[in-house]
């Protein structure tokens, strides 16, 4: 069984630990959203949604509030700028809102 541990950036004011990732579940997609402030990958399989990563781009902080199952919220902040990202599954459709404020 193959797996992936969770990234890490350098410079990241927080950070967040997840379990590793089976990349042999052929039930789970993997997708990653992006905004101003770093990119967000989650897993979903079935009708949940679990955090794999959370890259803050340079100079930006990471602030994950929610991890899954039902929801992923990761902000990511910068003096003044934010980029909210958040990612649900709803009968089988992926949700997602990115706002870069």
């Amino acid at each position: 069984r193959a797996e992936v541990a969770p990234s890490t950036t350098a410079g990241a004011s927080t950070s967040s630990t997840t379990p590793p990732v089976s990349t042999t579940d052929a039930s789970a997609t993997v997708r990653t959203f992006q905004g101003k402030g770093g990119s967000v990958t989650v897993r979903s399989a079935g009708s949940g949604v679990a955090l794999v990563a959370a890259t803050p781009a340079s100079g930006y902080g990471t602030d994950v509030r929610s991890s899954g199952p039902d929801k992923v919220e990761v902000r990511f902040t910068s003096g003044r700028s934010e980029t909210r990202i958040e990612i649900e599954r709803e009968h089988g459709a992926w949700r997602e809102r990115v706002e870069d404020r």
